[in-house]
């Protein structure tokens, strides 16, 4: 899994994960200001088992969504969530576009889906399948598209993962649509695991039927309680400050000659040479970025990074630099 190379990269280069510039993991920089004081608060619960019909979470889910409680659901991560999709609907065909979040496809064939790939956006076009995925904002291009008042006649699951660095980024209505969602990136807490979303209500109501008891641990849950009512004036905020560290970023990348894009808290960047070699060489600087290979119809020459605070983009930045120097020096080969 890509999630925990942080750890593995913090043991091999002997250092503390917090040493560690992550561009890899597009997590936001700026999470609220008390969240190391809520998630101790929280912990103190931990000694009790959760709530398990999550009544109050489930209530405070629907009105930030907009939608019945009888359609929430929440999980253990929105991967949790992924998989009920793909379990509710394996047998038949899915259109997956590409590149996209990698997880789909290996859930669709897990579940025995055949899968029909197309370019993204791809579910939109040409697509007789029985079901479809849609990842938006994209990963890991960073496309955004405005699907508030988009309707589906067939099972349409929508990843809303990074939902909250976009403006303007609202849930589909009624319909067919399977909504996931994540606090994940948006608070900075992808070790407490908390997914939630809507689902249809006769799909709400199987999953719940399925799900494991207790799958949301009471510290995820209190954090979601005390967030959720207020996220919305929280990802505003954020959003302005990666929107002008998203700007700067891409100025500094333009200049180099770097093609970048991308509408969330990340950017997809072309290069004219193997990504893998910027990876490693910004790896034994203690600086993470997230190479595209294994995506599809992705190749070498893409990585992904993260908008950060300025002091870390600036150190990127000038490192990518320092690389693109060498590259460009009579014997790269050597001095790599």
């Amino acid at each position: 899994m890509h999630g925990d190379f942080i750890l593995k990269a913090a043991k091999e280069l002997e250092m503390s994960p917090e040493e560690i510039l992550d561009f890899a993991s597009s997590i936001n920089p700026f999470p609220p200001g008390d969240l190391e004081e809520v998630v101790i608060r929280a912990a103190k619960k931990a000694r009790y088992y959760p709530e398990s019909s999550y009544s109050e979470l489930k209530r405070v889910v629907a009105e930030h969504l907009g939608c019945g409680k009888r359609e929430v659901v929440i999980g253990n991560g929105s991967i949790e969530l992924i998989d009920a999709f793909f379990r509710f609907n394996q047998g038949k065909t899915v259109t997956i576009p590409y590149p996209t979040f990698t997880e789909y496809e290996r859930y669709a064939s897990i579940y025995g889906l055949r899968i029909l790939h197309r370019p993204y956006p791809g579910v939109f076009t040409d697509n007789d399948a029985d079901t479809s995925v849609i990842c938006n904002p994209n990963n890991p291009t960073g496309d955004f598209l405005n699907l508030e008042d988009f309707r589906s006649n067939k099972p349409l699951l929508i990843d809303e993962a990074f939902i909250d660095f976009v403006e303007n980024g609202r849930a589909p209505g009624e319909g067919d649509n399977f909504i996931v969602r994540s606090l994940t990136k948006i608070l900075a807490i992808p070790g407490l695991r908390f997914g939630y979303g809507r689902f249809p209500e006769s799909f709400a109501f199987k999953f719940e039927r399925i799900r494991s008891p207790w799958h949301v641990n009471v510290i995820a849950m209190d954090v979601a309680l005390h967030y959720l009512p207020d996220l919305n004036s929280i990802s505003r905020k954020v959003r302005k400050i990666i929107a002008k560290e998203r700007s700067w970023l891409t100025e500094q990348l333009d200049k180099m000659v770097l093609e970048s894009k991308g509408k969330a808290n990340f950017l997809l960047v072309k290069t004219p040479f193997d990504a893998e070699k910027l990876f490693h060489f910004l790896y034994t600087r203690g600086i993470l970025i997230r190479t595209c290979k294994d995506f599809r119809g992705l190749g070498k020459e893409y990585f992904r990074i993260a908008v950060r605070s300025r002091t870390e983009n600036e150190k990127l930045v000038e490192n990518i630099r320092q690389f693109m120097e060498i590259m460009e020096s009579t014997d790269p080969i050597e001095k790599l």
